[in-house]
């Protein structure tokens, strides 16, 4: 689906040099999850790392400046895309019910923001929307939200600067959560127990693992 911002009222706002703001609104490119058409991912929050080639060419309607990328909007559109996202396969895991996934969508959003620390990071609004789902729904959609979040570079193990003012080296994943590594010990009270592993000495290496999923049937 795509969904230009602010289409009709701006349509001639600039003259008519910008009449094909008709199709990007107030943005930079219209909120879609087609990635051909707005390609916006996390990368494009920092300023060493943002490309906007992938998809229809940006707006050149003046609101914002193009490669503004610490300015509100332009992180705005980042995040309003992935819950665009979001929503879409929330409708799509109901059954293609699109009243029933607004509401519930719209419902995560609004207990997020309870949830959130204050100036909260991408990677925290994230979180904040899992906890949100989980609570109130047993984890209903915890793989909707998780898909949406990785298709824009916001997946398990994304890294963010503190809060959301500006980003300087973001790191993106495209992934879902799997099995990781939680902890790792070393034992050599076999060998000579000095805390130091020795050439040929006999250890025990305890390897602590835990699955990221918080729904019991996806963590099984």
């Amino acid at each position: 689906s795509q969904y230009p911002l602010a289409a009709y009222w701006q349509y001639p706002f600039f003259g008519t040099a910008f009449t094909a703001n008709y199709v990007y609104g107030a943005r930079r490119f219209p909120y879609s999850t087609d990635n051909g058409v707005n390609p916006l991912t996390w990368a494009d929050a920092d300023a060493t790392t943002f490309d906007l080639s992938g998809g229809f060419i940006p707006s050149v309607v003046p609101l914002h400046p193009r490669d503004f990328v610490y300015e509100v909007h332009s992180f705005g559109e980042i995040w309003a895309t992935t819950l665009w996202e979001m929503r879409s396969r929330i409708i799509a895991a109901n059954g293609g019910n699109v009243p029933v996934g607004n509401e519930a969508t719209m419902q995560l959003v609004l207990d997020a923001i309870k949830l959130s620390p204050i100036d909260p990071s991408f990677t925290e609004g994230r979180d904040a929307i899992l906890d949100a789902d989980c609570a109130a729904n047993a984890c209903a959609n915890e793989d909707s939200i998780w898909g949406a979040f990785a298709e824009r570079g916001l997946g398990y193990k994304a890294q963010a600067s503190d809060g959301a003012a500006i980003q300087i080296g973001v790191k993106e994943s495209f992934a879902l959560p799997s099995l990781d590594v939680g902890t790792v010990s070393i034992d050599d009270s076999a060998g000579n127990n000095n805390g130091r592993i020795d050439p040929g000495e006999t250890i025990s290496v305890t390897v602590g693992l835990f699955n990221p999923w918080r729904s019991a049937a996806l963590a099984s």
